[in-house]
C-alpha cells in the first residue's frame, strides 16, 4: 500500500499531463462498454513526488490515496475536500490548486460533471496567480472533458481553440507544446475526431523532432508516434465496423480469434499503426515502454494475419521489464498470452522453436492470476485475470470439441466454469457490473456448449440484466452526456452485441419435439431485441432510448394510443432471418424463419442493388422485390390480410435489425403488386416521442433550407432545388425559407434563426448523406459549410424545443446512405434522436433533384390539403409515382419513388 500512496501523491503534482488524461479516458471507456481497455497500455512518464510536510492536510491525503487506489472514489473526494480546506486555512495555494485538480478528477468519475468544472476552474485561477502556465494548460484539458461530459459540445470545441492559441504562443516551452498538442490529439480522438487527432499528433511529433535530441525528448518523441499508432488502430477498427457481418456473432467468445479478411482500407491503416509502433519502439529510451508498444505491436500483427517471419516479434517481447508486480504488468501477460494463443492457433501444425506451446501461453495467465492476487484490495484486477484464465480454458474447449475430443473438451469447460465463478463473485462484490456481465456471458457459453440449455439461458438472461443495470447505473456519464468515443462502437460490436444475439437466438429455438419456440420465449426475445436496438442507438449516437422518460417503446405507443398497426421486427440469425409479428389485441405474436441461405447478408445486398439500379428492367426488378418479400413478410401475408381486412388504414411499422434498416420496404413485391399497394409502410427505432401529435392536429410554423451549390468537392449542384422550394411552399403556411440563390446565408445565420423559432416541420433540401459512423454522417447546413449528425442538434435543436417543444417532421429530400456501411440507414434514426424529431423523412439512396421536387410537391399536397397522416401522404405519393402520376401503366421504376422512408411517428 505504501508504493500506492507514492504512486497517488505523485500524480497530485500533475505536472504530466498526458497520464492524468489517458487514466480519464479509461474511465469513460469504461462508461460506454469498452471492456477491452484493460488490454491496452498507457505509455506513462515517470512522475515528480509532491513531498507534503509540515501540514495538517497529511494525514488526508494518505487516506484519499488508500480509497482512490480502491476506487471508492466517493470516499477519496471527501478527503480531498478536507484537505482543500487544510491548505486553504493553512495558505498553501500550490498545494490546494493540486489538490483540487485531483478532486476535480475524482467528481468527474462520479459523474458529477458540473462540480469537476467548477472546481477546476477554481484550481486554474489559482495556477494563473502562481503564474505556472503549464498547469493553467493542463486544467484547460481537463475542463475540456467535464464540458464534453455535459454535452457542452461547442464551448468545449472553443476551448480546444482557445487552447490551440495558447499554445501557439511563441514564449511557451516548447516540451509544453508536445504535451500539450499530445492531449489534444488524445482528447480528438476520445472524441470520435480521428481525423482532427492524426492532425495534433503530427504536429506534436514536428515540434518534438527539431528539439535538441536527449533522453527525455526522444521519449515525448516515442509517446507521440505510439498515440499516432493507436489513432491509426483507431481509424483502422472504425472502417472495420461499416462490414461488420452479425452473423458472425453467432460463434462469436472474446479468446477466438477474430477474421483476418479485412478491408484494404482497414489494412493501410493498421500497417501505419504498426509503422509508428516500431518507430516508437526504436526511438524509446525505457525498456518497458518498448515492452508495452511491442505487445500493441504484436497485437495488430495478429489481427490482420500479418506477422513478420523474418523477425518474429513475440520472442522479443520481455515481461521482465515490468521490476514490480502492478495492473499494468497483470494486463500484460494476459494481452501477450491472447496475441499468442491467436498466433498457436494459425500456426498450431508447424513445429518451431520460435511457436510457444500451450503450456506458455497457460503459464503467462496464471502469473498474471497470482500477481493479481498479490495487489492490496484490487478485486477488479483479481477478477478480470481469474476471467480471462477461464476464457482461455473455453477456448481449450472449443478447440477439443472441433477435434471431437469430447471429454478433454468438457474437462476444460468444467474448470473454466469454476474459474468463471471465483470472477463473478469478485466482480459483484465491488458491484461492478461493466465485468459481472462478461462473466456471466462466459457461463452462458459455456452451458450452452455443455447442452444445458436451461442453465444457459438462465446466464445470459442475467447478462442482459447487468448490461441494463451498467447502462443505468452509469447513465448520468453514459447517456446524452458524452462524445462519442472512437473505439466505443467496436467494443460494443466485440463485446456486446454477440451476447444479446446469442440469447435471442437461443430463446428462438425450439425445444426437443417442437417445431415453434413458444409464445413466452417468443416474447422474451422480442423484448431483449428491443433492449439490444436501444443499446446500439445509444452507443452510435450518444443518446439514450430506455433511459428517456420523454419516450416509448413501439407495442406501448401503439397501446396506448389504441392503434391499429402491426409491429414487425425481422432479425438476423445466423443464415436466416426471424421475424415477429405484434399484433393489437392478439393473444400471443406470431413467429416464423425464412428459409437457409450462405452468406445471407450478402444476397440481401445483391437485391437491394438491384431495386437501386436505373438500369434494370422491370422484371429484374421485381424478381429481387419478390425475394426480399419472400424474406420478410411472405410467410405472414394472410395473417396479415386477414387481420386488416375490415380497417381503412393498413400501417405495418418495421423494427429491423439494423443491417436490414438500408432495405426499401416499400418496394416489395409479392408477385402481384408492390407493398406500398396494399400497406402504408414506416421505419422505426422502437422507441417514440410520447409526446407526439397526429399531423392534424399539427398548427404548422414551417422552415426551409435549401441549397442548390453546396461548393463542395463531394457533391454536385441540386440546379432543380429551386423548383422543389417553389413547388412546397405554398402548402407549408408562408415558411421561412434559407436559399442560397436568393440570399447568401451561413450556418451560424441559420442556428441564431433556429433558436430564436418554435419550427415543428424542418425541412433540408441540401445534400448530405447518412451512415453509422457519425464522422460520415453529414449535412450542407449552408454553401461550403457541413455540420456532422453529433452537432446537429445545436443547428436544429433550438432552446424553445429543449424545453418543451416537439419537432413534429423533419425532412431530408436530398440525402443518401453510404454505399460502403450495411447499417447506414442507421444514420437517418440518429439524426432523428439528436434532433428530437418525432419523424423524419429521408432517402435511402440519392435521388434525381428534378424528380424530388415533383415528388416533394405531391408529399406536401397529401400532407396538408390532403389532410393525411404523415405515413398515409407518403403511401399515396409513392403509389401516385408508381401509376406513373395516376395513369395506370408501367408507372415509375422503384429507383425513383421506393428510397422515401419514413421513421418515427407515422399518424
Amino acid at each position: 500500500m505504501a508504493r500506492k500512496r507514492v504512486t497517488f501523491l505523485c500524480t497530485l503534482g500533475f505536472l504530466k499531463l498526458w497520464h492524468w488524461v489517458k487514466y480519464l479516458i479509461y474511465h469513460h471507456l469504461l462508461v460506454w462498454f469498452l471492456l477491452g481497455i484493460f488490454f491496452s497500455f498507457s505509455i506513462l512518464p515517470a512522475l515528480s513526488q509532491i513531498t507534503i510536510a509540515n501540514s495538517t492536510a497529511q494525514p488526508y491525503f494518505q487516506q484519499a490515496a488508500e480509497f482512490y487506489q480502491a476506487e471508492d472514489f466517493s470516499q477519496a473526494a471527501e478527503y480531498l475536500e478536507r484537505a482543500a480546506e487544510m491548505f486553504r486555512m493553512e495558505k498553501k495555494w500550490e498545494e490546494l490548486a493540486k489538490t483540487l485538480t485531483n478532486l476535480g478528477r475524482s467528481r468527474l468519475i462520479l459523474g458529477q460533471p458540473q462540480a469537476a468544472l467548477n472546481i477546476w476552474a477554481e484550481a486554474a485561477q489559482l495556477y494563473h496567480e502562481l503564474n505556472q502556465p503549464e498547469d493553467v494548460l493542463n486544467t484547460q484539458i481537463y475542463q475540456i472533458e467535464a464540458l464534453q461530459a455535459l454535452g457542452r459540445h461547442q464551448d468545449a470545441g472553443t476551448k480546444i481553440e482557445y487552447l490551440e492559441n495558447f499554445l501557439s504562443s511563441e514564449f511557451l516551452d516548447p516540451s509544453t507544446k508536445v504535451r500539450g498538442l499530445r492531449v489534444i490529439g488524445e482528447v480528438m480522438r476520445s472524441s470520435g475526431n480521428l481525423e482532427e487527432s492524426e492532425k495534433k499528433l503530427k504536429e506534436s511529433l514536428k515540434i518534438a523532432e527539431r528539439l535538441q535530441v536527449n533522453q527525455e525528448i526522444n521519449q515525448e518523441i516515442s509517446r507521440t508516434l505510439a498515440s499516432l499508432g493507436n489513432t491509426f488502430s483507431a481509424k483502422a477498427r472504425r472502417i472495420r465496423i461499416l462490414q461488420d457481418d452479425p452473423t458472425t456473432k453467432y460463434d462469436y467468445f472474446p479468446w477466438r480469434c477474430g477474421q483476418k479478411s479485412l478491408p484494404e482500407e482497414a489494412l493501410e491503416q493498421y500497417r501505419q499503426a504498426i509503422n509508428e509502433y516500431q518507430e516508437a519502439i526504436a526511438k524509446s529510451p525505457s525498456q518497458q515502454t518498448k515492452t508495452q508498444i511491442q505487445l500493441n505491436e504484436l497485437k495488430l500483427q495478429v489481427e490482420i494475419g500479418q506477422l513478420d517471419a523474418e523477425r518474429p516479434l513475440w520472442s522479443e517481447v520481455d515481461l521482465s521489464q515490468f521490476s514490480e508486480t502492478s495492473r499494468p504488468e497483470v494486463y500484460a501477460h494476459i494481452k501477450l498470452a491472447k496475441s499468442l494463443a491467436c498466433l498457436k492457433a494459425e500456426y498450431h501444425e508447424q513445429a518451431s522453436d520460435n511457436i510457444p506451446s500451450w503450456e506458455d501461453i497457460e503459464t503467462l495467465v496464471k502469473k498474471a492470476v497470482k500477481d493479481a492476487q498479490s495487489l492490496e484490495d484490487d478485486q477488479r484486477t483479481q477478477s478480470y485475470a481469474l476471467g480471462d484464465l477461464a476464457g482461455l480454458y473455453e477456448y481449450w474447449g472449443w478447440l477439443w470439441e472441433k477435434e471431437q475430443q469430447t471429454e478433454q473438451a468438457k474437462k476444460y469447460r468444467k474448470k473454466s466454469r469454476g474459474l468463471t465463478r471465483r470472477a463473478l463473485n469478485l466482480a459483484q462484490s465491488i458491484n461492478a457490473s461493466d465485468i459481472t456481465y462478461q462473466w456471466q456471458w462466459q457461463l452462458a457459453r459455456l452451458w450452452r456448449a455443455e447442452g444445458n440449455r436451461q442453465k444457459a439461458l438462465e446466464s445470459y438472461e442475467l447478462t442482459a440484466e447487468a448490461i441494463d443495470n451498467f447502462r443505468q447505473n452509469t447513465g448520468a456519464i453514459a447517456f446524452n452526456l458524452r462524445e462519442l468515443n472512437s473505439d466505443q462502437n467496436f467494443y460494443f460490436r466485440q463485446n456486446v452485441e454477440p451476447a444479446y444475439r446469442q440469447l435471442i437466438e437461443l430463446l428462438l429455438e425450439p425445444t426437443p419435439g417442437k417445431t415453434q419456440p413458444s409464445p413466452a420465449a417468443i416474447e422474451k426475445a422480442r423484448r431483449y431485441f428491443q433492449k439490444f436496438q436501444a443499446a446500439e442507438i445509444e452507443s452510435l449516437f450518444i443518446c439514450s432510448l430506455q433511459g428517456d422518460k420523454n419516450r416509448s417503446s413501439i407495442d406501448k405507443f401503439i397501446e396506448d394510443k389504441q392503434l391499429n398497426a402491426a409491429a414487425i421486427y425481422p432479425i438476423v440469425l445466423r443464415d436466416k432471418i426471424g421475424v415477429i409479428i405484434n399484433l393489437p389485441n392478439a393473444a400471443e405474436p406470431l413467429y416464423y424463419v425464412s428459409s437457409e441461405r450462405s452468406n445471407l447478408l450478402d444476397y440481401i445486398d445483391k437485391q437491394v442493388i438491384v431495386l437501386q439500379d436505373s438500369a434494370q428492367p422491370m422484371s429484374k426488378v421485381e424478381e429481387s422485390a419478390q425475394n426480399l418479400y419472400q424474406l420478410l413478410i411472405s410467410p405472414a401475408q394472410k395473417k396479415l390480410a386477414s387481420y386488416f381486412a375490415d380497417s381503412a388504414e393498413k400501417i405495418l411499422v418495421f423494427i429491423p435489425d439494423s443491417p436490414l434498416t438500408s432495405i426499401p420496404l416499400a418496394a416489395l413485391h409479392d408477385g402481384r403488386e408492390f407493398l406500398i399497394e396494399k400497406y402504408a409502410v414506416v421505419l422505426s427505432t422502437g422507441w417514440l416521442l410520447k409526446d407526439s401529435n397526429p399531423f392534424e392536429e399539427v398548427k404548422l410554423d414551417s422552415l426551409i433550407v435549401a441549397v442548390e451549390d453546396p461548393k463542395s468537392r463531394k457533391f454536385d449542384q441540386l440546379t432543380s432545388v429551386g423548383k422543389e422550394v417553389k413547388n412546397i411552399k405554398d402548402f407549408l403556411n408562408k415558411p421561412r425559407v434559407f436559399f442560397d440563390k436568393e440570399e447568401i446565408f451561413t450556418k451560424q445565420e441559420l442556428e441564431d434563426d433556429i433558436d430564436q423559432s418554435t419550427y415543428n416541420l424542418i425541412h433540408l433540401a441540401t445534400h448530405g448523406q447518412f451512415s453509422s459512423d457519425l464522422r460520415n454522417t453529414l449535412i450542407i447546413a449552408a454553401p461550403g459549410e457541413e455540420i456532422e449528425v453529433n452537432d446537429l442538434d445545436g443547428l436544429l435543436l433550438s432552446e424553445n424545443r429543449r424545453n418543451s417543444q416537439t419537432l413534429d417532421l423533419l425532412v431530408f429530400s436530398a440525402c443518401q446512405t453510404a454505399s460502403d456501411d450495411k447499417r447506414a440507414a442507421l444514420g437517418i434514426a440518429g439524426a432523428a434522436v439528436k434532433v428530437g424529431a418525432s419523424s423524419t423523412l429521408a432517402t435511402l439512396w440519392s435521388v434525381d433533384d428534378r424528380f424530388t421536387a415533383e415528388f416533394m410537391g405531391r408529399f406536401y399536397q397529401e400532407l396538408i390539403e390532403g389532410n393525411r397522416s404523415r405515413v398515409e401522404a407518403l403511401r399515396i405519393t409513392q403509389k401516385y409515382f408508381l401509376d406513373d402520376r395516376g395513369v395506370p401503366g408501367d408507372g415509375r421504376m422503384p429507383f425513383e419513388w421506393a428510397p422515401y422512408t419514413l421513421v418515427g411517428d407515422w399518424r
